[in-house]
């Protein structure tokens, strides 16, 4: 089963943060069963978009994700329905 992504809410970043790569903060919801909030929209060193699911880092030093795809091919379905959303809506540049 493919992820369906139903909804995107995009919050830019300060453009102090831009220099970092951090595009904005976005929200969205898969298949209207579950809500994701914290995904980061990154610029990457070679300009691609990609994005970065939320985590901490526990008192041992393991990442802990909050939420996070299980396989690459669910990354790759989540990130590209994201970008289409925000380039249909003019969010970002196509």
């Amino acid at each position: 089963m493919k992820p369906r992504i139903t909804a995107v809410k995009f919050t830019p970043s300060p453009v102090i943060d831009e220099a970092d790569g951090l595009v904005g903060w976005l929200r969205v919801q898969v298949d209207e069963w579950l809500e994701i909030d914290g995904l980061a929209l990154r610029r990457n060193g070679i300009g691609e978009l990609t994005l970065s699911f939320p985590s901490r880092v526990d008192g041992a030093g393991y990442r802990r994700y909050f939420a996070r795809p299980l396989n690459e091919a669910a990354r790759a379905a989540i990130c590209c329905q994201v970008l289409e959303h925000l380039r249909s809506t003019r969010r970002i540049p196509s």
